[in-house]
C-alpha cells in the first residue's frame, strides 16, 4: 500500500505565491482604477474650476455696497470652509450626506435604503446622492453639460463614477467647500453665502439655527421651499466707482476673489448723493440736470465719497456717465495752480497786477473780461486770486508762458489739450473733476501730491511711499492763506456767508465759459471736497445760480466732516509777515491809511509807497502810475494819473505777440504811455499812420503778416513787432 505524500515546503511556497499574485493583481487593479480616476481627462471639472465668483464690495465700515452679478445675472459669493459657521456645516452634512466623511463618493447603504423605499412606495421616495455626487451633477450643469434625457440609473452611475473621480483628486474638506460655493438655490443665487443674503438678508454667521436648517433644505426644491421667503434687495451703491474698478485690470484678483473693501464711507457717500440730487431737482429749471462730487482724505489719499451723477438710472440726463471722469471746462477753479506757479517763479503775495482793459496775443486776439465786466485797476496778487479776477490771471500766464504752465499742469496729473493759448489761465482746457480735486489737495497737503486710493488694501502700501513734492510747502501755505481770506475775496464775491465756516477752510469756484458747468472746491487740513453741477448735453445753465450752488454743498460736506475740529493751516516758514500799503503793495508811507499784513520773502528791500500823498489842503490824495490811465479815465474816480512823467512806452500790443486772424476783425486796439510831449506820431510798418493827443489810444489795422509799430514823442520813441496769421 502506497503512502500519500504530504505538502512540504515547496507546496507552501506555491500557495503563498498564488496568494501574493492575487493580492498583486488586486493592488495593481486598484492602482490602475485609482490612477484612472485620478488622472483621466475630466474637462467638465477643469471648466468648472474656472467659473468666476461675484465680487463683493463693502465700505470702510464693512457696510455692503454691491455684490456684482455674473454675466448670466446670477450671484455667486465665495466662502472658505474654515469660515463656514460650524453649525451650518453640521446641518448641511446631516441634511444631505450624514456619512460624507466615511464613503469614497457614493454611499452603498444609502443606495440600498433608497432602492427599498422606492420599490415599496412604487415611486421615487428618496434619492441616494451624496454631497460628492451632487457636486458632480452641479459641475455638469454649471458647465452647460446636461444628461437629463438619459435613464435615471445611467445618470446615477455616471454621477457615482464622477464622484469617485472627485474623491481621488480632492480631500473631503475641499469637496465640501466646492459644494457650498456651487449649490444652486434658484432666484439667480448660487452658494450658501448668497442664499443667506437672498432669503434672509443676513450673513451666514448671523443666521439662527432654524434659518440654517431652512437654508439647507432649499436646494432640494428651491422653487417650492424658497418661494415663501422674502427675497433680499441687493444694494447698488457707488455704481460709478465700482464700474471703474471692475474694468480696471489693476484691481482684478485671482479666483476666488477676496472681499474688496473700498475706502468710501457709505453714510458720507449717501449724504453727498442726497445733497447733489436735491439741488439738481431744485435747479432743474436752470438746466442743471446733473452733478458729481468727491471727498478725499488729504493725508492718506483715500477717497471717502465718489458720486458720478445725480441719478445713475436717469438715462435721459446721462446718469451713467461718470461726471468725475468726464472732461469739461472747469473755469476759474484752475487759477490757484497758475498763481502757485507764479509764486514758484519769484512773484509774491504783494505783487501788483494791473486789472485794466487789455488785449493779449499769442495764439489769438484775446481780450479777457472779469465775470462782472468791471475792471479794478491796480490789485494785489492776493486779491486777484481770492477774488478770481480774469485779466490779472491772463497777465500772469502771459508772463510765465503757456508752455511752462502746461508742463506744470501735466506734473499735477492733468492732461492739457494742445494749442489752448492764454485762455488756459481761465480754465478753457477740459479736465476731469477727479484730476482737479486731486491736484487741489496739494494745497492743504503742503505741496505734496498724495496718490488717490480707492481700496483700503492699497492705502497701507501708499503709506510706505513718499508723495512727490510738486510745489514748495511755503507756496502751498500762501495759497491756503489767500483762498481762506474772506477780506481779499470781497471784490469778487463780497463778504457773503457762503464761504464762512467756524473752522479754517479754503474755497475756489469756477464757471465754464459757456456756463454749462459750475464747480466748487473746498478743503481743510484733513479733507478736500469737489462738486460739479450742470449738464452733459452742453446746454448753458440759465439764471443767476453761479457757483454758489455747488459751493454750498462743499461747505455742508466740510461741516459734516469737521465737526468741532479746528485745525489751522500752517504759516509759511521762510516768509515774514510784513505791513504793506493795501493799494500799492509797497512799504506804507505817512499817507497810506489802508494797510495790511502780508507774507513776504524779502521785506528788507521793500520800497516806500509814493502813490498816497498830502495835497496843499492837507488832504490825502492818490496818484496812479501812467499805465492805469485807460482804467482811470473810463469812470469818474478820485485822484490823478501821472502825466508827462516816465519813459515813452507802448503798452499794447506787446512785443512779439501773435494774433490769429478771424473774419470781421478790422483793427487791434493799441495804447501808449509816458513821454514829455502832448502828442505822438504813429508809424505802421514804417508808414505814417496818424498823430494823436494824450491819452494815447489808437487802432492798428488788422492784416495778416508780420508788422511793426513805432511811435515818436519829441526826442523819444518806442517800437514793437507782432504777427497776424
Amino acid at each position: 500500500m502506497k503512502q500519500k505524500l504530504s505538502a512540504g515546503p515547496t507546496g507552501l511556497c506555491v500557495s503563498l505565491i498564488k496568494k501574493f499574485r492575487s493580492l498583486l493583481i488586486l493592488f495593481v487593479s486598484i492602482l490602475i482604477l485609482y490612477l484612472g480616476l485620478r488622472f483621466s481627462p475630466y474637462p467638465h471639472l477643469a471648466k468648472f474650476l474656472q467659473e468666476p465668483y461675484s465680487t463683493v464690495y463693502i465700505d470702510r465700515n464693512a457696510a455692503l455696497l454691491q455684490v456684482r452679478p455674473l454675466q448670466n445675472g446670477s450671484r455667486r459669493e465665495y466662502i472658505s470652509l474654515s469660515d463656514l459657521p460650524p453649525l451650518m456645516k453640521k446641518i448641511i452634512i446631516t441634511t444631505e450626506d450624514s456619512r460624507f466623511y466615511n464613503h469614497s463618493g457614493y454611499d452603498t447603504i444609502a443606495i440600498c435604503r433608497a432602492l427599498l423605499q422606492n420599490i415599496a412606495g412604487k415611486r421615487t421616495v428618496s434619492g441616494a446622492s451624496t454631497i460628492t455626487m451632487q457636486l458632480a451633477r452641479i459641475i455638469k450643469r454649471q458647465t452647460n453639460i446636461s444628461d437629463d434625457n438619459r435613464p435615471s440609473i445611467v445618470r446615477k452611475i455616471n454621477e457615482a463614477f464622477n464622484a469617485m473621480r472627485l474623491e481621488s483628486r480632492f480631500s473631503k474638506d475641499q469637496i465640501l467647500e466646492m459644494y457650498i460655493n456651487a449649490v444652486p438655490f434658484s432666484y439667480n443665487t448660487i452658494g450658501y453665502v448668497g442664499a443667506a443674503r437672498t432669503f434672509f438678508g443676513k450673513e451666514l454667521s448671523q443666521l439662527s439655527k432654524g434659518e440654517m436648517q431652512i437654508l439647507a433644505t432649499i436646494p432640494r426644491r428651491p422653487s417650492y421651499y424658497g418661494a415663501s421667503l422674502k427675497r433680499f434687495s441687493y444694494p447698488m451703491e457707488a455704481p460709478h466707482l465700482i464700474n471703474y474698478l471692475q474694468g480696471n485690470k489693476e484691481t482684478n484678483t485671482d479666483l476666488p476673489p477676496p472681499q474688496v473693501t473700498l475706502t468710501i464711507d457709505l453714510s458720507l457717500q449717501q449724504y453727498l448723493e442726497n445733497l447733489i440730487a436735491t439741488n439738481v431737482n431744485n435747479y432743474f429749471d436752470n438746466r442743471i440736470t446733473n452733478g458729481a462730487g468727491i471727498v478725499i482724505d488729504n493725508q492718506s489719499g483715500e477717497v471717502l465719497a465718489y458720486v458720478g451723477s445725480a441719478d445713475f438710472y436717469n438715462n435721459k440726463a446721462g446718469g451713467q456717465i461718470d461726471g468725475l471722469r468726464a472732461r469739461q471746462q472747469m473755469g476759474s477753479s484752475m487759477k490757484p495752480f497758475l498763481y502757485a506757479l507764479a509764486l514758484e517763479n519769484g512773484l509774491q503775495a504783494n505783487t501788483l497786477i494791473a486789472d485794466v482793459p487789455s488785449t493779449f496775443g499769442a495764439e489769438e486776439l484775446y481780450i479777457p473780461f472779469n465775470f462782472n465786466n468791471r475792471f479794478n485797476g491796480p490789485v494785489l496778487f492776493r486779491t486777484a486770486l481770492a477774488s478770481s479776477l480774469n485779466v490779472p490771471a491772463v497777465e500772469l500766464l502771459y508772463r510765465l508762458g503757456v508752455k511752462q504752465y502746461s508742463s506744470f499742469l501735466d506734473k499735477l496729473g492733468f492732461s492739457i489739450e494742445q494749442n489752448t493759448g492764454l485762455g488756459l489761465a481761465l480754465g478753457n482746457s477740459p479736465v476731469s473733476l477727479l484730476s482737479l480735486a486731486h491736484a487741489f489737495s496739494i494745497f492743504p497737503n503742503e505741496g505734496k501730491l498724495v496718490k488717490l486710493n480707492f481700496m483700503l488694501s492699497n492705502s497701507s502700501l501708499a503709506d510706505k511711499q513718499e508723495a512727490p513734492q510738486v510745489i514748495q510747502a511755503d507756496t502751498a501755505r500762501i495759497i491756503c492763506s489767500i483762498l481762506s481770506d474772506n477780506t481779499a475775496r470781497s471784490i469778487g464775491f463780497r463778504q457773503g456767508n457762503i464761504f464762512k465756516t467756524s473752522f479754517p477752510a479754503i474755497f475756489k469756484t469756477g464757471t465754464a465759459n459757456q456756463y454749462q458747468s459750475i464747480v466748487a472746491l473746498g478743503a481743510t487740513v484733513q479733507y478736500t471736497v469737489a462738486v460739479w453741477m450742470g449738464n452733459f448735453s452742453g446746454e448753458t445753465v440759465v439764471g443767476k445760480t453761479g457757483s454758489s450752488v455747488p459751493a454750498k454743498i462743499v461747505r455742508n460736506i466740510l461741516e459734516y466732516l469737521n465737526g468741532n475740529t479746528n485745525i489751522p493751516f500752517a504759516e509759511p516758514e521762510h516768509y515774514e509777515k510784513t505791513l504793506i500799503c493795501a493799494l500799492s503793495g509797497m512799504k506804507p508811507g505817512p499817507a497810506c491809511i489802508a494797510q495790511r499784513h502780508e507774507y513776504l520773502l524779502k521785506p528788507q528791500g521793500l520800497k516806500t509807497c509814493k502813490w498816497h500823498y498830502l495835497d496843499g489842503n492837507g488832504k490825502i490824495s492818490t496818484q496812479y502810475p501812467a499805465e492805469y490811465q485807460s482804467w482811470f479815465e473810463s469812470l469818474p474816480r478820485q485822484g490823478s494819473i501821472e502825466a508827462g512823467e516816465g519813459s515813452l512806452a507802448i503798452l499794447s500790443p506787446k512785443n512779439g505777440f501773435e494774433y490769429l486772424y478771424y473774419n470781421g476783425a478790422d483793427s487791434i486796439p493799441a495804447e501808449a504811455i509816458g513821454g514829455k510831449a502832448d502828442t505822438i506820431t504813429v508809424y505802421y510798418d514804417d508808414t505814417l499812420l496818424y498823430t494823436t493827443k494824450k491819452p494815447f489810444y489808437f487802432d492798428i489795422p488788422y492784416k495778416k503778416g508780420a508788422h511793426s509799430i513805432r511811435i515818436e514823442n519829441g526826442d523819444e520813441e518806442d517800437s514793437v513787432v507782432f504777427v497776424v496769421r
